[in-house]
């Protein structure tokens, strides 16, 4: 159905070489406040580092990495990675990585 709809609807109204979704963007304008914004998806990124420095999420985190089941990372290293981000390092998405991959690795009951 949808395929026949737009199938009725002229070629120059799809797409040209520069824009894409021409048509609906014309249709959303009409809708949408004049504010809104109708450019390309952005990525965005979160404050990991921040939130591993806040007393709830920095207990998660040594929780999950000191735990009797990690059992693959260097305790020695892992205190001091965590001890310099404390002080300000920017170790946030190191950090990051080592507790989804602990995580993963715990879901799935792997031993390595």
């Amino acid at each position: 159905m949808i395929e026949f709809a737009f199938s009725q609807v002229a070629s120059h109204l799809k797409a040209s070489s520069t824009l894409k979704k021409i048509l609906l963007k014309k249709i959303a304008a009409k809708i949408l406040p004049s504010g809104f914004d109708l450019t390309r998806k952005q990525g965005f990124s979160i404050p990991i580092s921040e939130w591993l420095r806040q007393a709830e999420w920095n207990t998660f985190m040594k929780d999950i990495l000191f735990s009797k089941e990690q059992d693959i990372f260097d305790k020695k290293y892992l205190h001091q990675i965590i001890k310099n981000h404390e002080k300000g390092a920017d170790n946030g998405n190191r950090l990051y990585g080592l507790i989804l991959f602990t995580l993963w690795k715990n879901h799935y009951q792997l031993s390595l």
